[in-house]
This record gives structure tokens, C-alpha cells and sequence, in this order.
């Protein structure tokens, strides 16, 4: 019986060490959790455009608030949030200048991979990029799959979409 309660105060010994060390590494792991976090913030509160920022905060500031990921996400690039843009209201200047703001581009230019004609005529346009564009004046591209366009910034935040032919036709980001 003394073996027993030996061995049974060695194990509770074992137990409590490494309890002990685990309490003492979670801590560490939210304060890198909080580093990562404030990191995705500050580099998407630089960006200007309301909804750009709103799409950098969706892919790198939830996951890591969400407990979703450990670590940042890799910051979206200029041509992954052009056009997720909604508002022509310049963000609120910020007080921390130490991150230079992103490359704001003023175009893009990508192939058409896919393109479906939506009910009231309109083409809705996926590039090889992962973007999708939907028309929203009624005009014939005359584009075939594999036909580069480029979309532009124009008038009062909104975009246009140019073929290689010259064609030209307003636009709005749909993912």
C-alpha cells in the first residue's frame, strides 16, 4: 500500500509540473495571439477605401480575433481588394503613420475564364484572378472566355471594364 501512495504522489507531482508549465505558456501564446492581432489591424486600418479595409479585416483580423488561426494571414494584395470597394468616402485620417498605406491601384487587367448572362441581360464576368464582375449598363463586350479586359477606377467610385477590342462597359464587383 505505501508503493501506491508513493507512486500516486509522484504522478500527482508529474501533474502538477506540467500543469504548472502549461499555465505558464498560455500567457505567452495570447500575447503572440495579441501581437498577431494588432498587426493585422494597424496594416489594414491604413487602407483608405471603406470597403478594402473592411475585406482586409475579413481575411486577416477575424480569423486570428476568432480564434480561427494562430497566426496573420498574409496581407490581401492591391489586386484582391480592388474593386470590393462600395462607398466613395474617404476613411477618417489615422493617427499611425509608421505603416505606409498599401498600393492603391487605379486598374487591373486579367483574362475572362467564365461568364454567365444574367436575367436581364447583363454579363456577369469571373477573371482568372478569382474575381467576379457583374455589367451593369447594357452594352455588347462581344468577349469570349480567354479575352483579356482591364477595369479601371472611374467617376465617383465606380469602374469600367475595357476589352481588348476597345469595348466599354460599367461595372460592379460581386466577389
Amino acid at each position: 500500500m505505501l508503493h501506491h501512495t508513493r507512486t500516486a504522489c509522484r504522478a500527482m507531482r508529474s501533474l502538477r509540473a506540467v500543469l504548472a508549465g502549461f499555465t505558464l505558456c498560455l500567457p505567452l501564446a495570447a500575447a503572440a495571439e495579441d501581437d498577431a492581432l494588432t498587426t493585422a489591424v494597424k496594416a489594414c486600418g491604413a487602407i483608405r477605401k471603406n470597403s478594402e479595409r473592411l475585406a482586409c479585416y475579413d481575411a486577416r483580423v477575424y480569423p486570428v480575433a476568432s480564434g480561427a488561426a494562430t497566426a496573420a494571414a498574409p496581407m490581401p494584395t492591391p489586386e484582391e481588394v480592388f474593386g470590393a470597394e462600395t462607398s466613395a468616402t474617404p476613411a477618417p485620417a489615422k493617427e499611425d503613420t509608421s505603416t505606409p498605406p498599401p498600393e492603391e491601384l487605379s486598374k487591373i487587367t486579367a483574362r475572362v475564364t467564365a461568364m454567365t448572362t444574367l436575367p436581364r441581360g447583363e454579363l456577369q464576368i469571373e477573371l482568372d484572378n478569382g474575381q467576379v464582375w457583374r455589367q451593369v449598363e447594357e452594352h455588347e463586350l462581344l468577349l469570349r472566355i480567354g479575352d483579356s479586359v482591364t477595369i479601371s477606377r472611374a467617376a465617383l467610385g465606380t469602374f469600367r471594364l475595357k476589352t481588348a477590342s476597345g469595348r466599354v462597359s460599367k461595372v460592379d464587383r460581386v466577389h
